[in-house]
């Protein structure tokens, strides 16, 4: 199983601007996490589908931690590779292309940029 996780910190000292600023990123993350789930998807390869039908974000609302995976066990092989297979990455590409293509679409939303 494949996994990308993102953690963000925040420490202030307003309680009442602490709890805006990590709704506002909890919403962020999870706006941006659905975009990697989608791009890798589109990358996964494909055979039987399992592999790209196992790619899921949870939990399913947005939250502090928020986890994309391919949930089956043949996804880090496919990703990274073995001495017998070619890596077929879908993860990191989707996580890149999310960044490129989703990320500023997210935040202008957000009205973060």
């Amino acid at each position: 199983m494949s996994n990308i996780n993102l953690k963000l910190e925040v420490d202030f000292n307003s309680a009442e601007a602490e709890q805006k600023i990590i709704k506002a990123f909890e919403e962020v993350l999870f706006d941006f996490m659905i975009a990697v789930e989608g791009q890798a998807k589109r990358k996964a390869p494909v055979l039987t589908g399992r592999l790209r039908n196992g790619i899921h974000v949870f939990p399913r609302k947005p939250a502090k931690h928020i986890i994309v995976s391919d949930d089956v066990e043949y996804g880090v092989y496919q990703e990274f590779g073995t001495s017998r297979a070619k890596a077929q990455p879908f993860m990191r590409p989707g996580l890149n292309s999310a960044f490129k293509k989703d990320l500023p679409l997210i935040l202008k939303k957000h009205n973060l940029k």
